[in-house]
């Protein structure tokens, strides 16, 4: 008779007879004698912002017979509260999801619906855990301090998660570099048509002089024709009151000279 050799566990089947995603000295009792089912918990995932250090379930609140919510609130026994997930009871999802105090998502935890019945029985109240609930280090991901986790808005409502940049009229976006984003803004010329419509008269342009068009570039080169002279009487300023260039001969009249 040969000997028979089993293949392939189950990762939930291998990691039963553990306390996982807890550490195996956790005891998972609060402080008033009630205990998280271990078999509850498959898994879990913390990304917190700014977060490199263990990691607990600190307490979990049972709201009001009302409102029939729980918090489950992660943190250490200095921030009690770093993230927290609001769930229902009576209907507890297969991924409790965690936000931040900026409602930034913080992380997952994934459960057995069936045996996370066991918070049914839970009084009203907070229910806390005196560093009897710690998660194994491999679930806690440390997240850097240096990055762009959220926009800030005038409101001051936090945006996350995909953000999508988009540059509108006069707005420019380009990667400068790797890591950074470089924001142009340039004016609009047509801004005075656009905050009065109404009232806006249109320029006009200079198409030709003497039937003679500008140059490749749309421009006309003015210059004095006779290089001799030790000075000109050609005057070329820009007048406000037409508005435009005013082009002028400085000099006498002919009459004056001769008189």
């Amino acid at each position: 008779m040969g000997l028979e050799r089993e293949y392939g566990y189950e990762w939930r089947d291998q990691l039963k007879d553990t306390k996982y995603p807890f550490c195996d000295r956790s005891t998972l009792t609060t402080a008033d004698n009630l205990v998280i089912d271990k078999s509850a918990i498959y898994d879990a995932s913390f990304y917190i912002v700014n977060w490199g250090s263990r990691l607990f379930i600190t307490s979990i609140e049972m709201l009001s017979d009302v409102d029939t919510q729980a918090n489950i609130y992660v943190g250490n026994s200095i921030n009690k509260r770093v993230a927290h997930a609001t769930i229902d009871p009576f209907d507890v999802p297969e991924v409790i999801t965690f936000f931040d105090t900026l409602g930034r998502p913080a992380g997952i935890m994934v459960v057995d619906t069936i045996a996370m019945s066991f918070i049914q029985t839970w009084p009203i109240g907070e229910h806390i855990f005196r560093d009897t609930a710690e998660f194994v280090p491999s679930v806690v991901l440390p997240m850097p301090d240096n990055i762009v986790s959220s926009l800030k808005c005038e409101d001051g409502a936090l945006v996350n998660n995909n953000v999508w940049l988009i540059g509108e009229d006069g707005v420019v976006l380009r990667l400068d570099g790797s890591n950074n984003i470089r924001v142009d803004i340039i004016g609009d010329p047509l801004f005075k048509r656009r905050q009065a419509p109404d009232s806006f008269i249109t320029p006009r342009f200079i198409k030709t002089i003497n039937n003679i068009p500008p140059d490749d570039n749309g421009d006309f080169k003015i210059v004095v024709g006779n290089y001799e002279a030790s000075d000109t009487i050609l005057r070329i300023y820009p007048d406000p009151g037409i508005p435009g260039l005013r082009i002028e001969l400085v000099g006498q009249e002919l009459q004056a000279i001769v008189g």
